[in-house]
Formats: C-alpha cells, sequence, structure tokens
C-alpha cells in the first residue's frame, strides 16, 4: 500500500493546494479592500434628501452597495478560478470560451431584465424616486409603494395599482427633468 502512493506526487498537490488558498485569502482581502473603497466613493450618494421613508433608505443602502459587491466578488471568483486552473496545470482555454459564451448568452437573452436593473440602480443612486414619492403619470397622480430591481408598483388616486417597468420610469424622470415637468411631476409626501 505504501508504494502505491508518490510522496512527491503528495507533496507537489499540497504545494498547490497551499498556493491556491493563499491566493483565494489574497484576493478575498482584496475583495474587502475594493468594497470598502467603493463604500467610501458611494458615501454622498448614499444620503438621501429629507422626509425620506427611514425603512426605504435601509433598502436603498443595502442594494447600492450589493451590486458593485456582487460584480466584485463575482470578478474575483473567476479570476480564482483561472488562477487555480494555472496552479494545477489544467488547460484555461476552454473554461474562458464557456465562460465567454454563457456571459454573451445571457446578456442576449436577459437584456430588458438587466436594462431594468441598472435604471432601478441609477434611479436609486440618483436618489430621484423613493417609497411614498407623488409621481405625476399623464393625467393623474400615483404613489410609489414599492421600487423593485426590475419594476415600480404606483397606486394612483382612484386606488389602482400600476407596475411601471424601471426603465420607462427613468425615461419619464428624465424627460421631466429636461424639459417640461408636465409628464411626470415629483413630490415628497
Amino acid at each position: 500500500m505504501q508504494g502505491l502512493i508518490d510522496k512527491a506526487a503528495v507533496n507537489e498537490f499540497l504545494l498547490k493546494a497551499i498556493a491556491a488558498i493563499s491566493v483565494a485569502i489574497a484576493l478575498e482581502a482584496f475583495g474587502l479592500l475594493l468594497v470598502k473603497l467603493i463604500e467610501r466613493a458611494l458615501k454622498g450618494s448614499l444620503h438621501s434628501r429629507d422626509g425620506r421613508d427611514m425603512k426605504w433608505q435601509i433598502i436603498r443602502r443595502k442594494r447600492l452597495l450589493a451590486l458593485p459587491q456582487l460584480l466584485i466578488r463575482g470578478s474575483l471568483l473567476l479570476l480564482a478560478i483561472f488562477i487555480a486552473l494555472e496552479i494545477f496545470d489544467l488547460p484555461i482555454m476552454p473554461f474562458a470560451v464557456w465562460v465567454a459564451i454563457t456571459s454573451l448568452v445571457a446578456v442576449l437573452v436577459l437584456r430588458r431584465l438587466f436594462e431594468n436593473a441598472v435604471a432601478c440602480y441609477m434611479l436609486m443612486l440618483e436618489d430621484a424616486v423613493g417609497i411614498g414619492d407623488k409621481l405625476r403619470l399623464g393625467n393623474c397622480w400615483a404613489t410609489v409603494e414599492h421600487v423593485g430591481w426590475f419594476a415600480t408598483r404606483l397606486r394612483d388616486e382612484n386606488g389602482l395599482t400600476r407596475t411601471v417597468m424601471n426603465s420607462s420610469l427613468m425615461e419619464l424622470i428624465r424627460t421631466a427633468e429636461s424639459g417640461s415637468q408636465s409628464d411626470v411631476a415629483k413630490a415628497a409626501s
């Protein structure tokens, strides 16, 4: 039994494993540093207008910080996988091609979802709309009840609930800010 195990191969594997673990720890520390830097960069955007709902403030802050953290973690995970493949002398190109094709297909298939998620992030970053705000959509006023990653739920003066995709809401708000404020008017309640 002793002769079947090559001690040199086991030692080499253990050295590679220790190197991979060291790289993972270093990347995790680097990720934490980047998150702190992003939090510091977003500090001005994390404050909001007076009169905002405190629950909304907590949700907004969490969402504003979650997306950069997710992107950093995902990027560092990919980097760690590439480094691990290199450390263990495994082919990198098939994995890189798979990642590229999968990312391209995901972006093409989920384009509308990405547009609405980015619009939500921009609306929150600019503090353009929040829970309790009143928006004028065409002829009627509506109160923002919920701002989701993809859509915003509004309740109009007649009690009807309307769901507006965030990319459409962002266009309406930008139009109102750049020109006349007749399409969308905002008022904190």
